[in-house]
């Protein structure tokens, strides 16, 4: 350290790769100093040598490249491995017990802020006027009240990543309305929430890999230096890989199962998802290899070297399986299979992701483990390609019989929900990858322990007696559609653009969403300023222990809107907090309502933003508070070259809830009330992201980080 400033190694043509974002890892700002701590830098010429050993570098590429740690190049064609962090992250394990300890919190606040549509229009009201994307999905989501009302598909999916970073500061209190709790001095090492993710949560294929791999290449190497028994195969096996049914797999995605950190291992196979059980006569979790098991496994083969087992991978796809047995239950199928062949192929899963999506593995990960633990086949189309090819109607029959698709007439709004099944035109026709060789029966038991299949998977694409054109969504998982590229730009209205009215079908379908246009909106930055403001997370969860500990991870966030600041106070606190970020801007950053990174503003920006902008366009902006997490030195692995820099993290943790329950307006009755209709309710996995000191944004699809795993320390 020098003067307070962190140094990092220039590294920038080491470190530029394929996402086309040159690495420039920043120089003390007094010029080319001494590296600090012994780090030495790296050139194309005279590369590092890798505190791990550039053989354990090379054997680390080798096994992301074979084992699916992949993105696709520029070219659209090869592809690399995804960038990588060379060794695990040192995380404190309380922070990272307690941040698993929130997962299920706010999912509950999620999913009950979501069904309070009208205290949801109501905040985001002055923020839709400014912000043209968010002001579509606004209009959209007041288009499907007001027309369709009580025939709407109620039930949601929410796949939620909480991202985090644990403060360095002993920070003096917060002042204002986005006070902590208690009133005295704030304890370094306070775990903050940067944001919450409602809307295509990346990474848990890829972070389940990167766990994997650093099991097993680093923890063997340390039970080697210390003359322990190094962890054995079963740590690097794919989390969740089982042939239990769905509801088995969500029963028993573990909770907090880390050794020390607040629950025991032996406790790790207790379901932590609400109304989940196995089917009758089905293997346990453990038996069948599933996520109990490997639980087991993993935590005793790796506790010893703080490895945590991360279930992202198989809880993903258990939460979107939990949700396609729900519509599989809604729907009324006979619980035993056709006899004959040729019935009706079973509904599968939709992918909407965008066009050229160079992060295709990550996603392929979790349609491959949907349809080898699941039986459930998955299709992947674009908002563009649905806009010509999907079709509502009441039956396969129907569906067949529309006209093409792009002239077909959309149901009436109001009418009944059974009759906008949703279908994709000529997907089967186009061949399928069944689950497993012939056919494939997936016997999926509902969240509530009933029966909801088996649908058998009767196809052999070369025989078009079974090749139907239409095929029946069961679920829409939303991979696409965050931000307004993906609609065609900021003008692109909901009547003109395709991917919008095909956006507006999928959300209009009796098809179960992941997530809706209700659920995205519960992401956006305003609401996450606003939940932070006295009284407001009370409102949906009452003034309890859990609320209380919410409020623990907020951090410092502003309105810039004075038109919404009626109370004194919080009015004053807001100026202050502007006039701070004017005196000195490297304590906060200024945030636009827009997910997948690169968005925000940093330092000198935010000034010029705060003195030039016009009122109407800061109040589209929150300002928060910036997170100072602990400095680590890390190897950082791009395109096949690696580099040592001066890191920061950030770490997200996975949350899937299916909720059922209608709109409503809630008063505060407290978490019973909140809870209300939640049938799986199941925290599964984290993702690490370690980025270089003087990187202000973290996304590693953007080009900013690489993938890292938690290496958990007392």
């Amino acid at each position: 350290m020098a003067d307070g400033k962190a140094i990092v190694p220039e590294a920038a043509g080491v470190l530029a790769g394929a996402a086309g974002v040159a690495w420039a890892l920043a120089r003390s700002a007094r010029g080319k100093a001494e590296p600090a701590g012994g780090v030495a830098e790296a050139t194309p010429d005279a590369p590092l040598v890798s505190p791990i050993g550039a053989a354990s570098v090379q054997d680390a590429v080798d096994w992301a490249s074979t084992h699916g740690l992949v993105m696709r190049a520029l070219d659209g064609f090869s592809v690399v491995h995804s960038p990588f962090a060379g060794t695990p992250r040192k995380i404190p394990a309380e922070a990272f017990g307690l941040a698993y300890e929130l997962g299920p919190l706010f999912a509950v606040l999620a999913d009950a802020v979501r069904r309070d549509e009208e205290w949801l229009l109501s905040t985001l009201e002055r923020t839709a006027d400014v912000d043209p994307f968010t002001g579509r999905l606004v209009q959209l989501a007041r288009l499907l009240r007001e027309r369709d009302g009580a025939q709407r598909q109620t039930t949601v999916l929410g796949i939620l990543r909480s991202d985090y970073m644990i403060d360095s500061r002993a920070a003096a209190p917060t002042q204002g309305p986005t006070a902590p709790p208690s009133s005295a001095r704030a304890p370094a090492g306070r775990l903050l929430q940067v944001e919450l993710n409602t809307v295509a949560a990346g990474f848990a294929g890829h972070s389940a890999r990167v766990s994997e791999m650093h099991a097993a290449l680093c923890a063997p190497a340390a039970a080697r230096r210390s003359g322990q028994t190094p962890p054995t195969s079963s740590a690097a096996l794919p989390a969740g890989y089982s042939t239990a049914p769905a509801s088995a797999a969500v029963a028993a995605v573990p909770g907090p199962c880390f050794p020390a950190v607040r629950k025991a291992a032996s406790d790790a196979t207790a379901p932590t998802s609400s109304g989940a059980a196995s089917s009758p006569g089905s293997a346990s979790g453990a038996e069948a290899g599933g996520l109990a098991g490997a639980v087991a496994t993993t935590a005793s083969a790796v506790a010893s070297f703080g490895l945590p087992p991360n279930h992202s991978l198989g809880g993903m796809a258990a939460s979107i399986a939990a949700a396609y047995a729900e519509y599989g239950r809604q729907r009324g199928r006979d619980a035993s299979p056709p006899a004959a062949a040729g019935t009706p192929a079973a509904p599968v899963v939709l992918f909407v992701v965008q066009p050229g999506e160079r992060n295709f593995a990550d996603q392929r990960h979790i349609s491959d483990a949907l349809e080898r633990l699941h039986g459930i086949r998955v299709i992947r189309r674009t908002l563009a390609e649905l806009a010509e090819t999907i079709v509502m109607a009441s039956s396969a029959a129907e569906a067949d019989a529309a006209p093409a698709a792009g002239t077909t007439k959309q149901p009436a709004f109001g009418s009944p929900l059974a009759s906008r099944r949703l279908f994709i035109r000529g997907a089967a026709a186009q061949g399928r990858a069944s689950a497993h060789d012939g056919a494939a029966s997936a016997s999926l038991a509902s969240a509530d322990g009933s029966s909801a299949g088996p649908w058998t998977e009767a196809v052999a694409t070369t025989d078009p007696a079974l090749a139907r054109s239409a095929e029946e969504v069961a679920v829409v998982y939303l991979r696409s559609g965050y931000g307004p590229g993906d609609y065609g730009g900021e003008d692109a209205t909901l009547e003109g653009s395709a991917e919008w009215r095909a956006r507006t079908s999928l959300e209009r379908s009796a098809a179960i969403m992941c997530p809706n246009v209700w659920l995205q909106l519960v992401g956006a930055k305003k609401v996450q300023q606003v939940l932070a403001q006295p009284g407001v997370v009370e409102r949906f969860m009452g003034a309890t222990r859990d609320t209380e500990l919410l409020r623990s991870c907020f951090a410092g966030l502003w309105s810039l809107d004075p038109e919404e600041l009626k109370d004194p106070e919080a009015l004053a606190d807001a100026r202050a907090a502007t006039d701070r970020a004017r005196a000195d801007p490297s304590g906060f950053v200024l945030k636009p309502q827009r997910e997948g990174g690169g968005h925000n503003f940093f330092g000198a920006d935010i000034v010029r933003a705060l003195e030039t902008w016009s009122a109407d366009k800061l109040r589209g902006f929150i300002l928060m508070e910036r997170i100072n997490p602990d400095i680590q030195t890390a190897v950082m692995v791009k395109a096949g070259r690696f580099a040592v820099a001066h890191t920061v993290c950030e770490f997200g943790i996975y949350t899937g809830v299916l909720g059922t329950g209608a709109a409503r307006s809630f008063t505060g009755e407290g978490i019973s009330e909140a809870s209300e209709g939640i049938v799986v309710n199941a925290t599964f996995g984290h993702l690490v992201r370690t980025k270089a000191v003087g990187m202000d944004e973290g996304g590693v699809a953007a080009g900013f980080a690489v993938l890292d795993s938690p290496h958990l320390v007392a």
